[in-house]
């Protein structure tokens, strides 16, 4: 064990804590892998950081479930399906197409009969898709890393 600190919830100050008591004991942190938590993204913006694949398609499948049944979650879940086997661009490239061909759909809004406000239909997978437009820039570091250290 390196080193350890017993938190009730992780927050950005304890992530700061810790990389700094590493960084007092010599440590070199050359990257960091992120399980979706905000606060460590912010301590560690000094160095590239990859988002968890395995933690990325629960976050997805948290919004979507398992066994989706709407024609876009499915497709979603396919795309995500191939996350650890494909590369930015093209990852890039079928969300942009997935959200393209959705977009109707995940722009259409209800409203609700007792306040008469305005939702969208589908916010699930709206934040599965959100998620995943937020955390691109870290899911292909160690790729894009792997490939400048090739050349």
């Amino acid at each position: 064990m390196i080193i350890w600190k017993h938190i009730e919830t992780e927050t950005k100050d304890d992530y700061i804590y810790l990389k700094n008591e590493l960084d007092r004991l010599g440590y070199t942190i050359t990257s960091v892998v992120l399980d979706g938590k905000r606060g460590i993204d912010k301590a560690f913006k000094d160095v590239p950081r990859q988002m968890c694949h395995f933690h990325q398609i629960k976050i997805v499948k948290r919004y979507i479930t398992e066994n989706p049944k709407l024609e876009a979650s499915i497709e979603l879940k396919k795309i995500v399906a191939r996350l650890k086997h494909t590369n930015e661009k093209n990852f890039r490239k079928k969300l942009d197409v997935w959200c393209k061909e959705y977009e109707e759909f995940l722009n259409e809004k209800t409203i609700i009969s007792t306040t008469g406000k305005e939702q969208y239909t589908h916010p699930r997978i709206r934040s599965a898709y959100n998620s995943l437009v937020r955390n691109l820039p870290y899911l292909f570091t160690h790729k894009n890393s792997r490939r400048q250290f090739e050349k």
